[in-house]
């Protein structure tokens, strides 16, 4: 690959996964990561990427399994020498009904002292960055 194309890199996070997809410029596909929430962060307890609801009305999501997808997906592009610098355009989708909500003050005290030495979970967690440790999903009818 010639280096001054560069890469168009595009994270779509979903109901299950945290999938990451590079293309060159002509649209082929030359990396591709990706993170499912159920086998590669059990320690959240989703099934299909959601926390269970035994009445089946309240379905939702634990906040941080997206932010520890993130770290762990973009820690493997960086274990596999994924060339970041190379990246010209970077786009993302999220789970369309999926909702977090950010403490009051987070964009001041949390998102303006990051350190980019350490990953998003545990300065997102010992900071407590979402007013809602539990996000409500697109399955919710509560």
């Amino acid at each position: 690959m010639v280096e001054e194309e560069g890469y168009f890199f595009g994270f779509d996070c979903s109901t299950q996964s945290l999938k990451a997809t590079a293309t060159n410029r002509g649209g082929r596909i030359e990396y591709e990561y990706g993170v499912v929430f159920d086998v590669d962060l059990p320690q959240f307890g989703t099934v299909g990427g959601v926390s269970p609801s035994p009445d089946n009305c309240i379905w939702t999501c634990p906040t941080m399994v997206w932010v520890a997808a993130l770290d762990l997906l973009l820690g493997r592009m960086k274990e596999a020498n994924f060339p970041f610098h190379l990246v010209r355009c970077i786009s993302g989708s999220g789970q369309q009904h999926g909702s977090v909500y950010w403490k009051n003050g987070a964009e001041k005290n949390i998102l303006q002292s990051l350190d980019p030495n350490q990953g998003l979970f545990d300065q997102f967690t010992s900071k407590s960055a979402f007013s809602v440790q539990d996000s409500p999903i697109w399955m919710d009818s509560s």
